[in-house]
């Protein structure tokens, strides 16, 4: 029941979750609500044995408990109490008690007894902390440099923070000590309840932090870097490949493709199909390979390189709709995915658009072969093409090892000029 719907505030206990300034991590803290005085402090004592009391309001409108019997909540602050165990009585002032709240002018009906008024002022705990680009934060030990915010989503249902983050670990590393680590993805979800759907969210990330330890080194897997769990978030860094989005080398829109600058890229898939093998032997699928997930990086002399940013949707449940917009396969609309299926087609969705220009996807029924569209490519590819974008998985490659022994025998017989992004 909302608490402006009891009629009066006086005596009511209270049961919140807080973040402790000694630990930072959450804790309960209980005690009784007792009245306002004339300048505006709230007296309230907390419960004999409860080492925390609350020192900032509430993050939500709380309630009241009928089975606790209690105001139950979740605060922004608690900081740690150290006075002999009794009643313990404090005060604070009232704007700072019901952010929340509604006004409690009406429900005042007690004068206070003789409180401690509260003083200590701790740092902002971790959970309100905003994060911006040109911000020092420190992770396990370590300090990164955030250079540019990627996702920053604030979720309603479970109330949680998901946010990802490029960065560099500060400071630099020296001239003439290797090239080390240059950049990062910080990835992070921070809870604002602890409620099961929630937890579950941390979990996934978790799940990804030991996927990637799974994974072969040194391919084109990110490699995860540090890992940090809190009571009520998790947070992982891992290393962000050199070079571009891939996305950065798609004809504009309208525009025919380039040839030299596709023929090149299409060199880099062989390898990345082999590699990316490697995850579906595990049972489990990318799911949401696109132009800005796939990172590229062009060499002299030598063909480019592609990897993986991230892994994707690969620890969370199917649900309809999912995958990347314009690539995603006809399977993820209804909530499905099959394992390679799914990746096939968005890898063979990707090569159409970096060799025609176009997007499957802005085909309403028969998809064109890609020769029929840029004459200078090859007939040979449009079979290889068609066949991983068949709309049934049942259709496609049966792997992709299978497809990149396909494109390998393709481009044997195309004798363009590797061309460079």
């Amino acid at each position: 029941m909302p608490l402006k719907l009891l009629g009066s505030f006086w005596d009511h206990p209270y049961r919140v979750l807080g973040f402790s300034d000694r630990s930072g991590a959450g804790v309960w803290a209980t005690g009784r609500l007792l009245a306002e005085d004339q300048t505006g402090m709230i007296h309230m004592a907390s419960a004999s044995g409860s080492e925390e009391i609350i020192q900032e309001g509430f993050s939500g409108a709380p309630v009241w408990d009928e089975q606790e019997e209690a105001v139950v909540g979740m605060v922004s602050r608690v900081i740690a109490w150290t006075s002999p165990p009794s009643s313990r009585p404090l005060m604070m002032p009232l704007r700072r008690l019901c952010e929340s709240w509604p006004p409690l002018d009406n429900y005042i009906a007690r004068p206070p007894a003789a409180p401690v008024i509260v003083t200590q002022a701790p740092a902002e705990p971790f959970i309100e902390q905003e994060w911006q680009a040109g911000q020092l934060v420190t992770i396990a030990g370590g300090q990164y440099l955030l250079t540019e915010r990627l996702r920053e989503e604030r979720r309603a249902d479970p109330p949680a923070l998901e946010r990802w983050y490029l960065a560099r670990p500060f400071p630099p590393k020296q001239r003439g000590g290797g090239r080390g680590v240059q950049r990062v993805l910080i990835k992070q979800i921070v809870l604002r309840l602890p409620v099961a759907e929630g937890r579950r969210l941390v979990q996934q990330l978790r799940d990804e932090s030991k996927l990637l330890k799974r994974l072969p080194a040194h391919a084109i897997f990110p490699a995860l870097l540090v890992a940090e769990s809190g009571s009520q978030s998790f947070t992982l860094v891992q290393r962000y490949p050199p070079g571009q989005p891939l996305s950065r080398c798609f004809p504009e829109q309208d525009q025919p493709a380039d040839l030299f600058r596709a023929r090149a890229l299409l060199r880099a898939l062989p390898p990345f199909c082999r590699q990316l093998a490697a995850l579906h032997r595990l049972g489990v699928a990318h799911r949401y390979l696109c132009g800005e997930s796939l990172i590229v990086e062009l060499r002299q002399h030598a063909r480019p390189v592609l990897r993986l940013r991230d892994l994707g949707l690969v620890t969370r449940p199917a649900c309809p709709g999912e995958g990347p917009v314009g690539y995603a396969a006809p399977e993820q609309r209804s909530g499905r995915y099959r394992v390679p299926g799914s990746d096939l087609y968005q890898l063979g969705a990707l090569l159409y658009h970096l060799l025609t220009g176009k997007r499957p996807s802005a085909f309403m029924y028969e998809l064109p072969p890609p020769s029929s569209l840029q004459s200078q490519l090859p007939q040979a590819l449009d079979p290889v093409l068609l066949r991983a974008l068949e709309q049934e998985p049942e259709r496609r490659w049966p792997d992709l090892e299978a497809f990149a022994a396909a494109l390998d025998a393709v481009l044997q017989d195309w004798h363009l000029l590797a061309g460079r992004c």
